[in-house]
């Protein structure tokens, strides 16, 4: 009687099948996940040059109207008072990087950072103790 339960043979199939259809979900799913982050990603690439775009004009409207104030600063006696209280200045963009360089003047990094450094602050020493002080 008990020999046909001890004859049971079992087979490999049933556990191999749930290993792959779990690794196949496993699959499926990132591949989702992966679809959604990158439609995410590119609405936020989206909106991001939305917002550089919006910057510059911004910056564009802002140059101008800081163009305008210091024109109007020359016939104006309160637009003249705006420009001095905050010190309003316009500076022509350069144009490369050379140029930039070649304004900054031909001396070396000591000479400038020369008014910069200070004396360093000294620091109090405590007292020598000796052991027969103790």
């Amino acid at each position: 009687m008990n020999s046909n339960a001890s004859e049971q043979k079992y087979t490999a199939f049933l556990p191999v099948l749930l290993l792959s259809l779990s690794l196949v979900a496993f699959f499926v799913w990132n591949m989702v996940l992966t679809v959604r982050l990158r439609a995410g990603a590119a609405r936020v690439r989206d909106q991001q040059e939305m917002m550089v775009l919006q910057a510059m004009q911004a910056e564009e409207r802002m140059k101008r109207m800081m163009v305008d104030l210091l024109e109007l600063a020359k016939t104006d006696e309160d637009a003249e008072a705006i420009v001095t209280k905050y010190n309003i200045v316009f500076n022509e963009p350069v144009s490369s990087l050379t140029e930039a360089i070649s304004g900054m003047g031909t001396g070396t990094v000591a000479d400038v950072a020369a008014p910069l450094v200070t004396e360093a602050p000294t620091v109090a020493q405590p007292p020598d103790v000796s052991p027969a002080d103790e």
